[in-house]
């Protein structure tokens, strides 16, 4: 047994021994081994999960963490985990297995150049995306340190295949939207006043208003002083039921032109059925009220 591994025992059978925990001087002490060698084992241990550290007076207390062993996270966690050293395999869980399509009992000693298709960085932080197997992977890789010193990583591993589907399908969604020659708005009922919370181009060109002014407002500002109108009724009625409705208004632009705008209000429910927004969508008809 190396130095290292025999001394990082030792201060975990010391540390087992005095669950209250020990000062980097203490260990130092009763292993005969200076105290900046301690403090290098007792970090590597600390990033590692194997020890908690707190403050008592003036003085640092280590004591053996708590703390569920990385393994057992491992197994416990619904996410994919494998856990590298700079050569090969170290561990890995069901998940990691099935999203790389590698039975798993063949995983821990695998060396890294087989799994060529991960970006495995070591001593730093970093996320990517890539296909395997006609997936879309996000692995996020997280610098680890090893008992003995030794540097390593722990990569999760998360199916996102769908998940990138549909913000294709939004982003997709979002041009059409952006495109569109009639006005789009969209309506928090969850929020005071029920103000706007988006409008679209088309939107702003008709009314004459800039985001700024629009956002965070009640959309009855279209309406200015010209309130006596009986569509406001039946507005207020479909906004209270949570269905749709389409009615013809009087609105005014900033410039106070009148314009008449073809509104038609449709009802967004969250998964329990409550209705969360309103999206409305404007149309100008002014050329045939004339």
């Amino acid at each position: 047994m190396d130095d290292a591994l025999k001394h990082l025992t030792a201060i975990k059978r010391l540390l087992t021994e005095h669950p209250g925990g020990l000062t980097i001087l203490d260990i130092a002490a009763h292993l005969k081994v200076n105290r900046n060698s301690v403090a290098k084992y007792l970090e590597v241990m600390r990033i590692s999960g194997h020890l908690d550290v707190r403050t008592v007076g003036p003085a640092k207390l280590y004591q053996l963490s708590h703390r569920l062993p990385a393994s057992a996270l491992l197994e416990q966690s619904s996410d994919a985990f494998l856990v590298v050293d700079e050569r090969r395999v170290v561990q890995a869980n069901d998940e990691a297995a099935s999203l790389l399509g590698i039975a798993r009992d063949k995983l821990p000693g695998m060396p890294i150049r087989k799994l060529d298709f991960l970006d495995v960085s070591y001593g730093r932080k970093r996320s990517y995306d890539l296909v395997h197997k006609n997936r879309r992977l996000h692995v996020t890789v997280y610098p680890t340190t090893f008992d003995d010193g030794g540097k390593g990583a722990t990569l999760v591993i998360e199916d996102v295949t769908e998940q990138r589907r549909v913000e294709r399908r939004l982003r997709l969604l979002e041009k059409a939207v952006e495109a569109s020659s009639n006005g789009i708005s969209i309506v928090d009922m969850r929020a005071k006043d029920q103000p706007l919370i988006y409008v679209n181009p088309a939107f702003l060109r008709m009314t004459g208003y800039t985001p700024k002014e629009a956002l965070g407002r009640n959309c009855r500002f279209l309406q200015a002083d010209d309130r006596d109108q009986k569509e406001i009724a039946t507005i207020k009625k479909a906004l209270e039921q949570g269905r749709e409705c389409t009615v013809e208004l009087r609105n005014y632009t900033k410039q106070g032109k009148l314009f008449w705008n073809e509104l038609h209000l449709a009802p967004v429910k969250d998964e329990a059925g409550n209705v969360t927004h309103f999206v409305g969508v404007q149309t100008d008809i002014s050329h045939k009220k004339r």
